[in-house]
C-alpha cells in the first residue's frame, strides 16, 4: 500500500511536439494520471486554472525537460 495518495496533471498548453498524444497514453495506463488541454499559450495562465480547480492538499509543478531535478521532490 503506498504512504500517500498522488496523482500526475499533465497540462498541455500550445505545445508543438507530441505531448498531447504521449500524454493521453500515460493517462490511459494509470488512472491516476489526467490530462488537461488548454488552449490559451502561457505558464502562468494554465498553472492556475489547474491549481485553482484541482483540490489536491499539495501541489508540485515542473516542466517536462526536468529542468527540476527529480531528487528535489521530497517523499
Amino acid at each position: 500500500m503506498n504512504k500517500y495518495d498522488w496523482s500526475i496533471l499533465i497540462c498541455n498548453n500550445g505545445s508543438t511536439d507530441n505531448t498531447q498524444e504521449v500524454s493521453e497514453e500515460l493517462a490511459g495506463k494509470d488512472d491516476r494520471v489526467r490530462v488537461v488541454n488548454i488552449a490559451v499559450k502561457g505558464r502562468g495562465f494554465a498553472l492556475k486554472k489547474v491549481w485553482m480547480e484541482n483540490e489536491a492538499d499539495i501541489f508540485s509543478y515542473m516542466d517536462v525537460d526536468l529542468s527540476t531535478n527529480l531528487e528535489n521532490f521530497r517523499i
